[in-house]
């Protein structure tokens, strides 16, 4: 049976996305059946779609920064090939400059 990988993080946003939105609409839910009056019920409803608002704000913050993190691990693992492949071939041509053949 293969081992779920620790760095394996791909399933935990999903799950807390699902979280927060299920909070958000049982939330939403509650404040439209429960009897208040009109001012209070706005309010209320205020609240779940500014907290709806910030918790999409959040998440797509993290999944920014992920990704940058991502682009700039890229770009550093391409860049050491680049130097490792220049200086392979800079051997390369050293070395087949000094077997001269008859």
């Amino acid at each position: 049976m293969a081992a779920r990988s620790g760095g394996n993080r791909s399933g935990d946003g999903g799950f807390v996305l699902g979280m927060l939105i299920g909070t958000a609409l049982g939330t939403g839910l509650a404040v439209l059946f429960a009897p208040k009056e009109g001012a209070a019920l706005r309010d209320d409803l205020a609240d779940v779609v500014g907290g709806l608002r910030q918790a999409a704000k959040d998440r797509w913050d993290d999944w920014t920064a992920a990704a940058s993190s991502v682009v700039d691990k890229g770009r550093e693992a391409y860049d050491e090939a680049i130097t490792a492949a220049e200086q392979a071939a800079q051997r390369e041509a050293r070395s087949m400059g000094t077997f001269k053949t008859s």
